[in-house]
C-alpha cells in the first residue's frame, strides 16, 4: 500500500517530521531549566513558553498522523467520494476518520489491514521522533552548557 496509490501522504508525513524534531527539541532545551514539581506564579514567563512550543508539538504529531491517514484513505477513489460527501455534510475530525474506517473496512477488509499495518509504521515514526528529539536536546544542551 505504502509503495504503490498512498506513497504521496507518506512521503508527506515523513517530510513533516523534521519540524517535529525541531520543536520538541526546543521544548526539551526550554524545559530543563523548569521546576514542574511545585506551582508557581512567577516562574509563568519562563513555563508559558515551553508549555505553548510543546502544544505546538502535540498539534503538529496529531495533525500529521491524520493527514496521512486521510490521504490514504483517499487515495481509493469510492473512499474520496465518501470523504468529500462527508466533508459536505459536517461530519470532520474523528468521527470523519472513523466513517473512512468504517468505509474502508466494508469496501476492502486486506486494504484497512494495510492502512492499519502503515499507521503502525507511522507510530514508529512518531517515536523515533521523540528519541532524536532527546538526543538532539542533550547534545545541544551539553554544546551549551560545557557537560554541566
Amino acid at each position: 500500500m505504502i509503495f504503490s496509490y498512498a506513497r504521496g501522504p507518506f512521503l508527506e508525513f515523513l517530510r513533516n517530521l523534521t519540524p517535529q524534531i525541531l520543536l520538541l527539541s526546543i521544548a526539551i532545551i526550554m524545559g530543563t531549566k523548569l521546576d514542574l514539581t511545585k506551582f508557581d506564579l512567577s516562574n509563568t514567563w519562563n513555563t508559558m513558553p515551553f508549555i505553548l512550543v510543546m502544544c505546538t508539538f502535540f498539534a503538529a504529531a496529531i495533525a500529521n498522523i491524520f493527514m496521512f491517514i486521510e490521504g490514504s484513505c483517499r487515495s481509493i477513489e469510492e473512499i474520496d467520494e465518501q470523504s468529500k460527501r462527508l466533508h459536505s455534510a459536517g461530519v470532520k475530525g474523528l468521527a470523519h476518520l472513523k466513517e473512512l474506517g468504517v468505509l474502508l473496512f466494508k469496501k476492502s477488509k486486506m486494504l484497512f489491514f494495510e492502512v492499519a499495518v502503515a499507521l503502525l509504521l507511522v507510530q514508529v515514526g512518531f517515536l523515533a521522533v521523540f528519541i532524536s528529539s532527546i538526543q538532539a536536546a542533550t547534545n545541544l544542551y551539553i554544546v551549551i552548557h560545557g557537560g554541566k
